[in-house]
């Protein structure tokens, strides 16, 4: 595993939640999440939800930890990846 992908998913949250912030470009309540996949698209790790309000590289130093950090105790070598970021 040398390539990983890292995304975002923007998603309306119908039924409300914690971690929400009205999107006027989606007319909606939304969750913004990162997801650290691997080159099949099978998902590795994933940030906490964050409001809706924010952008994808919000914090992004802290949930790069938060996402590398089961990889490290799981003892998977993460340095020398090819991260190939979707914004």
């Amino acid at each position: 595993m040398s390539n990983v992908q890292l995304d975002g998913s923007h998603t309306p949250s119908r039924m409300g939640g914690e971690k929400l912030g009205y999107q006027a470009r989606k007319k909606a309540k939304t969750t913004n999440s990162i997801f650290l996949c691997d080159n099949q698209g099978q998902m590795l790790e994933m940030g906490c939800p964050k409001s809706g309000l924010h952008h994808d590289l919000y914090h992004i130093e802290g949930s790069l930890k938060e996402i590398l950090s089961p990889l490290i105790e799981a003892e998977i070598d993460h340095k020398g990846f090819f991260l190939n970021a979707d914004e």
